[in-house]
């Protein structure tokens, strides 16, 4: 990390370090290694709706839709709906076609 870390520097990391870290499946392996690593029975999922780059990684990654809760989360104090998906510790890895996207 850049010390002082300016402008330019977190220009550079949005402009150009994500897009490349994005483009070669890092958030997937990401999602996936936290939720494997959990130790937990579930891993739920939660996005306004609308958000369909995240809805892509838990799709890809194996998370199982399963509706959408109205007014599920505030955003700056105003209810939105969300998505919400799951991923079972048993639920095989890899994209599933029960999303509506």
């Amino acid at each position: 990390m850049p010390y002082p870390y300016t402008r330019a520097d977190a220009l550079h990391f949005v402009e150009d370090v994500v897009p490349a870290e994005w483009a070669q499946g890092w958030p997937d392996r990401a999602v996936r290694t936290a939720a494997d690593g959990m130790n937990v029975p579930r891993v739920a999922w939660r996005a306004f709706v609308g958000n369909r780059a995240s809805a892509a990684v838990a799709r890809r990654v194996g998370f199982r839709y399963e509706g959408i809760v109205r007014n599920g989360l505030l955003q700056r104090g105003v209810p939105r709906d969300v998505w919400v998906a799951g991923l079972s510790a048993d639920d095989p890895h890899g994209p599933t076609d029960d999303w509506p996207l």
